[in-house]
């Protein structure tokens, strides 16, 4: 499915210039490659992606039907774009301020002469404006409630800030030389390791060398134009995409879903660009050149192949252990005897483990044990803090820290006589058993701790064996090793 969300993105920015460059194929083809190739955002390739990138992909589809019911004034067009623009804005709202800004796009359109078409275009900014408006002040009423999830990641920087955060996350769509360090730094620092560097860059040049082929032939097919009317749109597009990275900034100082949008944008803009600068030197007698001017994408997509492929190789190393330290827990303690407890323990400076956080690293546990209320609790940074309180560990989850001081909330107590203790082992890369408590852990902690009385064996549950004993698909041509730190 993301993968088809990723696909229809790319045709969708196709289909836009389309419709704004009739008759040449070029442009609409460098749209989609620089689209598809764009991966300057830390969180492509993601599954947790997938709303984000959803979202996008219906908010250029209704700039999409937008722009054809002003051009044709096809009543399906109107009716798509009614329809996607409230689609895009309700599953992600990460994508309001580029909504906001996207009828910008519409304001430049080239239409001349038209009156009829310039009818359509006030009508449609103006449903759009209505309809992105209107969510926009939903939005606002929403976060400023105080236990608002936007209130609460909202940034506390200056305005001075927010802008120099603003301008940065908008440069870096145009570094794409910056774009493959997204995935070397990953949240723990772990390198990519599993793709070998020169497959690495045999499949980047591959896919370069796909990219000038398919090009070289539709320069052929694509009469370059003696003068641009399209460099307007461009820049709506840029104007479009800064705004996007603004709101952004609200939230990101760094390319982490900031990017959803501005990425686009930034693709159409290239591609509009490069359509100008072929129609410049065409105009000025230079007809060859003109063809030469579409080389200025390339460094956009060499730069989005390496760091899209860069973004698989470090999420296949990160699954690889991950695989490894859910394997440990579930080889350890197959099943809890009803009444135990199993606490997994993670060191402050732990690296980004498969249960580092709270949500994901209990739904791990309920894949594991094939049952998503597993008696489990995890000890992390991201997860409970826990300390010993009358012969049991006391987990208090720190988000909930005014609950339990105004005493409408209580720890979760883990008595030892039935806890079963998993601590992580950063030289390993796993979690291992403590047969006795540690003293770090538990400091001067008595009573009775038997884990093994606990423990009992059993079959894997059908999710996990879906888990962790599935081959593995295109990661198979790329075997390495699983086991060993993950190191900073």
């Amino acid at each position: 499915l993301y993968g088809a969300l990723w696909l229809v993105t790319g045709l969708l920015a196709a289909r836009l210039v389309r419709l704004l460059a009739p008759g040449r194929p070029l442009p609409a083809f460098a749209a989609a490659a620089l689209t598809l190739t764009a991966c300057g955002d830390h969180s492509v390739n993601r599954l947790s992606y997938l709303a984000t990138c959803s979202s996008a992909a219906g908010l250029l589809w209704a700039l999409g039907e937008a722009t054809a019911w002003v051009l044709a004034g096809r009543r399906r067009s109107w009716a798509g774009a009614a329809l996607a623009l409230p689609l895009a804005l309700f599953t992600y709202d990460g994508v309001l301020a580029g909504a906001l800004a996207a009828p910008l796009v519409l304001v430049s359109l080239p239409l001349g002469e038209d009156l009829a078409a310039r009818a359509r275009r006030r009508r449609a900014v103006v449903g759009w404006a209505a309809l992105a408006g209107l969510y926009a002040l939903a939005f606002v009423a929403l976060s400023l409630r105080p236990e608002s999830y936007a209130r609460r990641v909202a940034s506390s920087a200056t305005a001075g800030e927010l802008a120099q955060r603003a301008v940065g996350l908008f440069a870096f769509n145009f570094t794409p030389w910056r774009w493959p360090g997204l995935f070397v730094r990953a949240e723990d620092g772990t390198r990519p390791e599993a793709l070998p560097g020169g497959w690495l860059l045999a499949l980047t040049l591959a896919g370069v060398v796909a990219v000038l082929w398919a090009g070289r032939l539709l320069v052929r097919r694509s009469p370059v134009p003696t003068a641009s009317r399209l460099l307007p749109v461009a820049g709506a597009c840029l104007a479009t995409a800064l705004l996007a990275n603004a709101g952004a900034a609200l939230v990101v100082d760094w390319p982490f879903r900031s990017q959803a949008v501005s990425r686009i944008f930034v693709s159409l803009a290239l591609a509009l660009l490069a359509d100008g600068l072929a129609a410049r030197l065409a105009s000025a007698g230079r007809p060859r050149l003109a063809a030469w001017a579409w080389l200025a994408c390339l460094p956009f997509v060499a730069g989005g192949l390496w760091a899209g492929l860069r973004s698989q190789d470090l999420y296949l190393t990160l699954w690889r252990r991950h695989r490894v330290e859910l394997r440990s827990i579930l080889d350890q303690v197959p099943n809890l005897r009803p009444g135990g407890r199993l606490l997994l323990a993670l060191p402050r400076n732990a690296p980004f483990t498969s249960c580092h956080y709270l949500p994901v690293g209990s739904t791990w546990l309920g894949y594991l044990y094939g049952d998503l209320k597993v008696p489990a609790v995890i000890w992390s940074a991201g997860g409970f803090e826990c300390r010993v309180e009358d012969q049991a560990f006391a987990c208090r989850n720190p988000a909930r820290a005014d609950c339990y001081a105004s005493g409408g909330c209580q720890p979760l107590r883990l008595p030892f006589e039935r806890t079963v203790l998993l601590r992580y082992v950063r030289a390993e890369g796993r979690f291992v058993l403590q047969r006795d408590l540690p003293p770090d852990l538990a400091p001067g902690a008595g009573g009775r701790y038997d884990p093994g009385g606990w423990i009992v064996p059993g079959p894997r549950s059908r999710w996990a064996r879906e888990l962790l004993d599935q081959p593995e698909l295109l990661g198979a041509f790329f075997p390495g090793p699983e086991r060993g730190p993950q190191t900073r």
